[in-house]
């Protein structure tokens, strides 16, 4: 999950939403284990928009 891009991401949820593949597909195609993870990608771009599913953090080196 760790190296999933933003376009990626967006790029699952409209095949998802086109029909095109299914949600057991699209999770083998990003080396998820489950979909829960694809899931909870599509639920949080309906509420809150594509912005949401940005990394809202940033890590500093000690």
């Amino acid at each position: 999950m760790a190296g999933i891009t933003l376009e990626q991401k967006i790029d699952a949820i409209t095949r998802f939403e086109n029909g095109d593949e299914s949600l057991t597909s699209i999770a083998n195609s990003l080396n998820l284990t489950t979909t829960e993870m694809l899931n909870f990608w599509i639920e949080k771009y309906h509420f809150h928009g594509p912005e949401s599913l940005k990394k809202s953090y940033t890590r500093y080196t000690f």
